[in-house]
């Protein structure tokens, strides 16, 4: 049997000898910033650098546009992971180190879903250039999930069956302001999240005041049926919602009302609602309230409100087993090393934000999954297992999962600190977050190689999963039939909806002040 650490070089050098380009495609998907649902350039990359290195892909799969399968050899084991790639509206950042946007208003990215979309590639790609090297039975898959921040790409592709056939998942997500360590998850999972939109007409006016009544007085309309669901739902959060442990209802306006001031009411307007909560029975209590407010906002406008959900996930499953695994492996590749330059572009960072520069800025150690998780710990209730959401939870439900986190797009964490979100944008611009990419991109890359060896380390696995689901597997929160909501009028940029053009100038939807 080959060692695993000729297993390990082997992924290790075939990462390094493409450190280059793979820092060009993470500055190609920066440049094209496409917000959630609407990242055709991007995936479009992606999928064209996986095809360069012998995969077949698949686009377009569970009903939206920018979702892809990639797939190299066959047989079992089926490892996969995914990729990320939507930017977040109202984010652009330069790389600089002071806030400036690149197109105001416009999308950018802050946690480096840019970065993670490239090294999941180029992980799966270096993996499947090992297993090919050594001869090596199994399947590689990498999803591409789209619209993360809308948590909607991966529970379609739970609920249409895409996870079904997958042993393991090994999967990463970047650090971040809150917390930023060089780490893997043991036995903490994210939450759940609901989405939904509220769309209230204002179809007939004049039953408000009665034929011929109030005459010219502007009757309430759509617009008016959205700030009363806000105020109700507002006090409702204060009710509901505990004051820690990072459950939130959140909201934005998708259309006020589509008219001019005049005296005619608006029409239409609509509202879209994301609640985060660590448990689906509490989710459901909130889901529940927000549409009972919803309903008595209609009635008090004399308008119709109809409701259209957009996504449900599921609460995330920990794996100890794959935690485990993942670590060892992040302690032979070493946590990201940043150079002077990058380190003194982010004190520089510092120092205009008002704050003393560190002499190390950034997070260069790596902290054991049972430290980090102890310390998450001590910030929530005792009885809380879950905290934050995205839609990754989803696949924790058809496969083990692991979950590493590396550092590279935000400043070292401080209990005395607390950084503008602004400073992960303009890192995420820079090459440190190349460097961050590239560690878990080889850290993935040797888990999968670990476990396509080590056949008992992925038995061992699901057997843990089997424990934690109680062999009782909560099936996908979506209803047969309901469509991914890729027809909505997100933020988005004008000019982005054809890959095969080439972009002129970036003009996003809201035009600057």
């Amino acid at each position: 049997m080959t060692e695993l650490s000729a297993l390990r070089q082997k992924v290790s050098d075939w990462l390094e000898e493409h450190r280059s380009s793979f820092g060009e495609l993470c500055d190609e998907l920066w440049s094209y910033s496409e917000p959630g649902l609407r990242e055709y350039r991007s995936a479009r990359a992606l999928c064209d650098y996986l095809r360069a290195h012998g995969f077949e892909v698949e686009e377009g799969i569970a009903g939206m546009p920018t979702a892809f399968l990639g797939t190299y050899g066959s047989g079992e084991p089926v490892l996969a992971t995914y990729a990320e790639y939507d930017a977040s509206p109202g984010q652009s950042q330069k790389p600089v180190p002071y806030q400036e946007a690149v197109v105001p208003f416009a999308a950018g990215f802050t946690d480096a879903h840019h970065v993670l979309g490239v090294s999941a590639c180029a992980a799966a790609i270096a993996a499947a250039k090992a297993k090919d090297h050594y001869n090596l039975p199994g399947t590689i898959k990498v999803f591409g999930t789209p619209g993360e921040k809308l948590c909607v790409g991966k529970p379609y592709m739970a609920r249409d069956g895409y996870f079904d056939e997958v042993d393991a998942f090994l999967t990463w997500h970047p650090g971040h302001t809150t917390h930023n360590f060089n780490t893997t998850s043991l036995n903490r999972a994210t939450g759940s999240s609901y989405h939904v939109i509220f769309t209230f007409r204002c179809r007939k006016p004049w039953e408000w005041s009665g034929i011929g009544g109030l005459s010219g007085v502007r009757h309430p309309g759509a617009l008016e049926g959205v700030m009363l669901l806000y105020s109700l739902a507002k006090y409702m959060r204060d009710h509901l919602l505990p004051r820690h442990g990072g459950w939130t209802i959140s909201e934005f306006i998708m259309t006020g009302g589509q008219a001019t001031a005049d005296n005619w009411p608006p029409d239409i307007a609509q509202i879209y609602y994301a609640l985060r909560s660590h448990e689906i029975e509490t989710q459901e209590i909130l889901f529940q309230r927000l549409q009972e407010c919803a309903r008595a906002a209609a009635r008090a406008t004399f308008t119709d409100v109809e409701m259209r959900l957009v996504t449900k996930t599921r609460t995330g499953v920990p794996n100890a087993t794959l935690g485990h695994l993942m670590y060892r492996n992040l302690e032979w590749v070493g946590p990201p090393r940043f150079s002077d330059e990058e380190k003194e572009f982010a004190r520089e960072m510092m120092v205009n934000f008002g704050y003393e520069p560190l002499e190390q800025p950034f997070n260069e150690m790596l902290t054991p999954p049972e430290e980090v998780e102890q310390q998450m710990q001590s910030n929530l209730p005792p009885a809380q297992r879950h905290r934050g959401s995205d839609d990754s939870s989803e696949m924790g439900w058809h496969a083990p999962m692991g979950r590493l986190m590396v550092c590279g797009n935000a400043l070292r964490t401080l209990p005395d600190r607390h950084y503008p979100i602004w400073m992960e944008g303009a890192l995420c611009g820079t090459t440190s977050v190349h460097k961050m990419g590239v560690v878990a991109a080889k850290t993935i890359g040797c888990s999968m190689l670990e476990l396509l060896t080590r056949p008992e380390e992925l038995d061992k696995a699901k057997k843990e999963w089997q424990t934690r689901t109680n062999d009782r597997v909560l099936p996908p929160l979506l209803p047969e039939g309901l469509k991914p909501p890729i027809n909505f009028r997100f933020p988005e940029w004008i000019d982005n909806r054809y890959p095969e053009e080439p972009i002129q100038d970036r003009e996003w939807s809201i035009p600057p002040m």
